[in-house]
């Protein structure tokens, strides 16, 4: 049987408790100029330099995943399939229009970013184009930790998709690169790009997000043994993380210096704190290029009887 111990106190900063790296905690994005509801994210320019700096997830929380078009699309396509198969899981306001490129004139292209560099993220594609009969293959060139092309003919498309799984590259981007597939058979090359899914490809934990800081939190919490704290640093800096027990002793510290700016982790067992208590505080001081800033989080140890 398991027991926590709950205990009443104020805090520095408001603590939010949620579930991630699971199913539901999928990120939603509609290219194209018909706007799905919320909680997809919207791309409705082409031709621009679109950034999102936090997209929503499907709970409509703020993520610290964002994205940013750094390789312009030539336009939108707004004649796709308005009867998509209820099976892809995607609406029809997505399905119906896309961004598209005119290979070689213009490659589509878009740099995601703080993706933690250690986690798996799947992604799934869809475009659509009806009323044709030539090959409208696109190209998607992954850029991650690895590279990986995936091929998807939009031709009156309603039912298919592409995914892959990748780890982002050290510095917790992924680039997507939208060309023309070798079938292409549109005399202009044209390659289309609808609409994307990113699902947390790991599996489910109790995470804490720490304060206002998106790139900062600290799972599982409760905790039973280990606890992991995980933080985003602008530059290279150093961290120091000290722990404090219910009548304000210090009953654990780590100093770490950090060698680049990115998400970086540090967990934590039971024979690391000095404490049998209930609750313990994490304070985390970290001092960059932006400065220093402290947080406070509660830590909960459950009791196994």
């Amino acid at each position: 049987m398991k027991n926590f111990y709950v205990l009443f106190i104020i805090v520095l900063i408001v603590l939010k408790v949620q579930t991630a790296f699971s199913q539901s905690d999928t990120i939603l994005i509609d290219l194209g100029s018909f706007q799905s509801k919320s909680p997809w994210n919207n791309l409705v320019d082409p031709t621009g330099e679109g950034e999102i700096a936090n997209l929503i997830n499907s709970d409509t929380v703020a993520t610290n995943v964002g994205l940013k078009i750094y390789s312009k699309f030539s336009s939108i396509n707004t004649t796709g399939t308005t009867t998509p198969d209820p099976s892809i899981g995607f609406p029809s306001k997505a399905t119906e229009d896309s961004y598209y490129v005119m290979d070689p004139v213009t490659t589509g292209s878009i740099r995601f970013t703080g993706f933690n560099p250690k986690k798996t993220y799947k992604f799934i594609l869809f475009a659509s184009r009806a009323g044709v009969t030539d090959n409208r293959e696109a190209k998607y060139l992954f850029e991650g930790n690895v590279k990986d092309s995936l091929y998807l003919d939009s031709a009156n498309n309603t039912d298919k998709t592409v995914e892959t799984s990748l780890k982002p590259k050290a510095d917790g981007t992924i680039n997507l690169i939208t060309t023309a597939g070798p079938h292409n058979t549109q005399s202009s090359h044209l390659a289309y790009l609808g609409a994307i899914k990113i699902i947390y490809d790991t599996p489910t934990t109790a995470i804490t997000t720490i304060g206002n800081n998106k790139g900062m939190r600290v799972y599982p919490n409760p905790y039973a043994d280990n606890f992991t704290i995980e933080f985003e640093t602008a530059s290279v800096g150093k961290v120091e993380i000290r722990f404090i027990d219910l009548t304000g002793r210090q009953v654990g510290i780590v100093e770490n210096p950090v060698s680049n700016g990115g998400f970086h982790s540090l967990t934590f067992s039971n024979a690391q704190i000095n404490s049998k208590s209930a609750v313990i505080y994490g304070v985390v001081k970290i001092e960059d290029k932006k400065g220093m800033s402290q947080s406070t989080v509660k830590l909960m140890r459950m009791k196994i009887n």
